[in-house]
This record gives structure tokens, C-alpha cells and sequence, in this order.
């Protein structure tokens, strides 16, 4: 056995030297790696856009002072008034009508949703006129064949309008 005085001869392929790999697969392997990072994360962001609530414009509720409030629902229960007395609306819907236009006035006045309550619920809000006055309003409205005053129920209505303070 002959020993190898050349570390050479231990050897049975020949290495290269760094400059003689090409340098263009690699550069390509980055740029698909790089490309593919660029894309999922763009692919992320357009998900994840997507699914933020967007943002809509809510205009504010403009509060009208109380007096102009009055003004607005003293008008509207005297045109409701004259359309009942013209016979262009039965007592029915004029009753409907009457307790739908006191509840806005209150919520306009209050921000309290009252046209949501019923009037069990307006009964425990403390406000004994208007329920009293939507109590009047409740058998003509639901019951059919039953009748009221309407005008005296409208009455009652602009004394509410009139006194809330």
C-alpha cells in the first residue's frame, strides 16, 4: 500500500472555485421568492380590507330648540286636524296619526325612542300626560268598530306640545 504524499490523491472529485458557479439561477430564485412574498402579502392586505366595516355617512340630527319643536308639532296636529274635519282621513288613521306624530315630538324633544314603547312602557317613563293621551289613542287605533274624540284627543295633544318643558 502506497501512501499518498499529496492530499490530492485523497481526493476523487475536483472541487470548483466560487467564480465559476453561475450567479443567474440564484438572482432567479430570489426574485420568484421575493415575487411570492410580494403576492401573499398583497393577497393579506386585500383580504383583510375587505373585511374592515365601512365607513358610512351618518349625517347628525340636527336639534331643534324647543320653541321651533312646538311650533313645527302644534302646526302638524292642526293640519291633521283640518285633513280629519275635510274628510280626507277617518277617525281610524287619524288616531294613528295622532299618537305616531306625539311620540316623534317626544323623541325630537327627548331623544328618548318613545314610537318604540309601548304603553305599559310609556306608563313607567313618568310622563303622565302623554300617557294618558296615547292610552286615548290605543282603542280607535286597535280595536275595530271602536270609536273616540278625535278632537278632543287633538286637544289634548297641543296642551302636551304646548306645556312640555
Amino acid at each position: 500500500m502506497r501512501l499518498a504524499t499529496n492530499l490530492q490523491d485523497y481526493f476523487t472529485v475536483d472541487l470548483q472555485g466560487p467564480q465559476s458557479y453561475s450567479i443567474v439561477p440564484i438572482i432567479i430564485t430570489v426574485l420568484v421568492l421575493f415575487a411570492s412574498f410580494v403576492a401573499l402579502l398583497f393577497i393579506y392586505l386585500v383580504k383583510k380590507a375587505k373585511q374592515r366595516p365601512k365607513k358610512v355617512f351618518v349625517p347628525k340630527k340636527v336639534k331643534l330648540p324647543l320653541p321651533v319643536l312646538k311650533e313645527k308639532y302644534l302646526y302638524m296636529t292642526t293640519e291633521l286636524e283640518d285633513r280629519f274635519r275635510a274628510g280626507k282621513i277617518d277617525e281610524k288613521f287619524a288616531y294613528e296619526e295622532l299618537s305616531s306624530l306625539t311620540r316623534h315630538f317626544v323623541f325630537d324633544a327627548t331623544d328618548v325612542k318613545v314610537q318604540n314603547y309601548s304603553l305599559e312602557e310609556i306608563a313607567r317613563m313618568g310622563m303622565p300626560g302623554l300617557n294618558e293621551l296615547i292610552k286615548e289613542c290605543y282603542p280607535p287605533e286597535f280595536k275595530p268598530g271602536e270609536k273616540g274624540d278625535i278632537l278632543a284627543s287633538l286637544d289634548h295633544a297641543r296642551r302636551i306640545v304646548a306645556q312640555w318643558n
